[in-house]
């Protein structure tokens, strides 16, 4: 078995790390060492993402709209070129290798800014533990190159007069949301509870056009959120 790389190591790490040793780590790091995590690919990349070991000469990626294709193959042919002196970049035509392959997002001149977080200015805000206070439901999206993004939802309240993170979701899995990455809907409290609404994608739904949209409910307790019932699917629209 191959050996990991250190950003693949790193990745496996913050992955296994309960969120507050993750904001630990993060707040004992310089801005040095931030912009170096930020702009790793072998941190950020999923694993279909990174080319295949083993000797090979040809790596095809057959993947549809929002997969990632175009940062993948940017980030692979950066690392290439410190190897080799000549590539090639091959396109139908010569606009499309400099609009897509080079100048486009995610090309080779945007690899500087692998993520840009995005912050949902529609907070949600109810009370979910019954305590007479509203809580803060927070949406934000990390934006990776194309049409990838992460989706997480925060939930905040008030501690001694000053902001605190109570808990966060993330994305749900696959096998709640259909085979592709879901991205969240809406963000609403009812009743006490908080309501998720995610895309929903059928076996032949291309990335742009889920056919579905799945809603999960969470209820806050002892400062986690905890889903309750069961997730209803229904038609998008």
């Amino acid at each position: 078995m191959a050996s990991l790389s250190p950003g693949r190591l790193l990745r496996s790490e913050l992955l296994a790390m309960e969120w507050s040793e993750v904001e630990a780590l993060l707040a004992a790091m310089s801005p040095d060492q931030l912009a170096v995590l930020l702009t790793d690919w072998q941190v950020w990349a999923r694993d279909e993402q990174l080319e295949p070991p083993g000797d090979w000469s040809f790596w095809f990626v057959m993947a549809g709209r929002g997969f990632g294709k175009t940062r993948a193959g940017a980030e692979w042919l950066h690392d290439q070129a410190h190897t080799y002196g000549w590539l090639s970049l091959v396109g139908p035509t010569f606009d499309d290798v400099r609009d897509v392959m080079i100048e486009g997002e995610s090309g080779l001149l945007d690899l500087g800014r692998l993520t840009r977080l995005e912050v949902d200015d529609e907070v949600a805000y109810g009370d979910l533990d019954g305590d007479g206070a509203e809580e803060a439901v927070v949406h934000t999206v990390c934006a990776y190159g194309a049409n990838g993004a992460q989706d997480t939802v925060q939930v905040w309240g008030i501690d001694d007069g000053d902001p605190a993170l109570v808990d966060t979701l993330g994305e749900p899995s696959t096998r709640v949301t259909g085979p592709l990455p879901p991205a969240l809907i809406d963000a609403t409290v009812e009743d006490g509870e908080l309501l998720l609404t995610w895309t929903h994608y059928g076996d032949d739904d291309p990335n742009c056009c889920p056919s579905g949209k799945t809603a999960l409910r969470y209820e806050l307790d002892d400062g986690a959120l905890d889903q309750v019932g069961r997730a209803v699917t229904s038609t998008a629209g």
